[in-house]
């Protein structure tokens, strides 16, 4: 239990530093950072996935695949559930037009995302995108539980999911413009209270997708 507390004293210390002096960075310094951690991220998973398809066994890829999937398919119909209670999803289509605008750009941090124009097959984009993350996720966690050995269970999954939830809460939201903790948004505390329920499923639902391989 022990280091679950250095984890949470970990999350709470980088995000009251985060809060504190992202705002007052230029928006040129802020794309280097979000390209640096971008680049960072993404080259791992390939290093990872090359390592894996060269190295490892094909049942650890089809594990990867089929958690990510999974979890991912919870994920969308968790959220489906929730918006027949009247709280919304994600725009995807939004989604979709950061990742083109990225893609073409090079530019991560485009706060004024909702007011460019759409594009064709924004919606479908941001679905691809949206899948191809949580894949990434799979990967992630197949590394930390599966290699290095982390105990898999319920509780471990539940605490990867809340953590996955820093990702829209201090990247993907500010990237578009609603802010650290959407603090851009009339309803910021219900949104990020969301994305940590619906995250935290998303764990347990990535554990749940590597158990029947274990």
């Amino acid at each position: 239990m022990p280091k679950y507390v250095i984890i949470g004293l970990i999350v709470v210390i980088g995000t009251f530093l985060i809060m504190n002096y992202w705002p007052k960075l230029k928006e040129q310094t802020k794309n280097r950072i979000l390209m640096l951690i971008f680049g960072i991220f993404f080259i791992s998973i390939f290093v990872l996935l090359f390592l894996l398809m060269f190295w490892g066994k094909l049942i650890d890829i089809i594990s990867i695949l089929v958690a990510g999937i999974f979890s991912c398919i919870i994920l969308d119909i968790l959220g489906y559930l929730l918006k027949l209670l009247g709280i919304p999803e994600p725009s995807w289509g939004i989604v979709g037009r950061w990742t083109y605008y990225m893609l073409k750009n090079g530019s991560f941090y485009n706060a004024n995302i909702a007011q460019m124009p759409n594009i064709k097959y924004e919606i479908f984009l941001g679905w691809i995108f949206h899948y191809y993350v949580s894949i990434c996720w799979a990967v992630i966690y197949y590394f930390f539980f599966i290699q290095i050995g982390i105990k898999m269970s319920y509780f471990s999954g539940f605490i990867f999911g809340a953590l996955t939830t820093l990702a829209p809460l201090l990247i993907f939201l500010p990237f578009t413009g609603q802010g650290i903790f959407a603090m851009n948004t009339d309803i910021p505390l219900k949104t990020s209270f969301m994305f940590l329920i619906r995250h935290s499923i998303y764990g347990i639902s990535m554990y749940e997708g590597f158990r029947w391989f274990t």
